[in-house]
């Protein structure tokens, strides 16, 4: 059975007027259609890619907290900062460290200490839980 209906469309792909012989026509020819489809084909990929290396990231973040004693790097990953903001903070002295050979240490419970309520400086330096 073929449809008499006519009916004047915007493609979603290109932009351009065409006419459609379905209600659900979005496209104005093959060429369209699949340019879309690879593009959403592509956003799928890169969703996928992101979501899969989200999970790596806090499976590899969870692991770290195992460890008693972590390394400078670790603790970057751990906080999400660089290694300068880090060399910043153990200068102010709101984070103990140990230097063990070459390599910089923490203790975890210091790493918890920093974020406990009432504890380091606020924005300018000075305590303002007093």
């Amino acid at each position: 059975m073929s449809s008499n209906i006519r009916v004047t469309r915007i493609c979603l792909e290109c932009r351009k007027p065409f006419t459609a012989r379905t209600t659900k026509t979005n496209h104005c020819g093959d060429v369209c259609a699949k340019r879309a489809y690879k593009k959403r084909k592509r956003q799928a990929a890169l969703t996928e890619s992101e979501t899969e290396t989200q999970s790596r990231q806090d499976q590899n973040r969870a692991e770290l907290f195992k460890n008693p004693v972590l390394s400078m790097a670790e603790v970057c990953i751990l906080l999400g900062i660089s290694r300068s903001t880090l060399h910043r903070i153990i200068q102010r002295g709101d984070l103990p460290s140990s230097k063990v050979g070459g390599r910089v240490l923490f203790r975890k419970l210091d790493i918890e200490g920093l974020f406990s309520a009432g504890s380091g400086p606020t924005k300018g330096g000075e305590d303002r839980s007093a």
